[in-house]
């Protein structure tokens, strides 16, 4: 499985192989922006999938957090 970040490089690389951008840079950049803000669901996911992962490794419950309120305490987010 590829990270958030691999896929962002990965479709970047593919955005610049090609002969021709027939788009203004700004519109570049929106587009760029959008792709980016999807992007953080799934990082978000995989941070969470991790964590679980990691967890599953102990025996005993050491925070008591799921993995939602790891990933909120954890990157600061607004979803708490």
């Amino acid at each position: 499985m590829k990270t958030a970040m691999q896929i962002l490089i990965s479709e970047l690389k593919e955005g610049l192989a090609q002969d021709e951008i027939k788009v203004s840079p700004k519109e570049l950049l929106q587009n760029l922006i959008w792709r980016c803000e999807g992007l953080l669901e799934i990082e978000k996911e995989q941070r969470m999938e991790a964590w679980c992962s990691g967890y599953d490794s102990y025996d005993e419950d050491i925070s008591g957090d799921s993995p939602l309120e790891y990933y909120n305490k954890t990157f600061n987010t607004k979803e708490r």
